[in-house]
């Protein structure tokens, strides 16, 4: 994506991208959760239960297109999927530096997951985590999901995060 947050990964990784594609950003949840509140009177998260319980909720109402937030769940959709499906090149491997509501949507590409189930792979998606894909003409298969490897040594611990 061509977030700071995407564009600092990627350095730190000792990648310069040839191009940003804006089309991996995140979604804007802060608008999903403004949308949440005045359209289902669903109350902001304050702590990470709370998050725990709002986002599936707040999932499923963009799904249901009864909230759009700063863009509709489809063009959401639709847009990572264009951009993966531009990137899927026979016998070529791709580095997508992005973020955890992207991630989830390509599991529910992958997977066939309802927005509940995708609010389910959201939550638990480490910061700086791997992700791993075949893209194969049959469709996507999963490979690896949500690995820390260089986060798993004990002097590291402290930098696992969700949020």
């Amino acid at each position: 994506g061509g977030m700071r947050r995407h564009r600092e990964t990627a350095a730190g990784m000792g990648f310069e991208p040839a191009r940003y594609d804006d089309r991996l950003n995140e979604m804007d949840y802060f608008s999903l959760i403004r949308d949440a509140e005045v359209t289902h009177g669903l109350p902001r998260p304050k702590t990470q239960d709370d998050f725990a319980d709002h986002i599936p909720q707040t999932l499923s109402a963009w799904h249901a297109a009864t909230i759009n937030g700063a863009e509709p769940f489809a063009a959401f959709e639709a847009r990572i999927h264009d951009a993966l499906r531009e990137a899927a090149k026979p016998g070529k491997r791709v580095l997508c530096v992005t973020s955890g509501g992207v991630i989830a949507m390509v599991m529910r590409q992958a997977l066939g997951l309802g927005p509940e189930q995708m609010a389910h792979v959201l939550l638990p998606i480490w910061n700086s985590s791997l992700h791993r894909f075949r893209i194969r003409p049959e469709g996507t298969y999963l490979v690896s999901f949500n690995s820390i490897p260089h986060l798993d040594v004990p002097d590291r611990a402290d930098a696992r995060t969700h949020l």
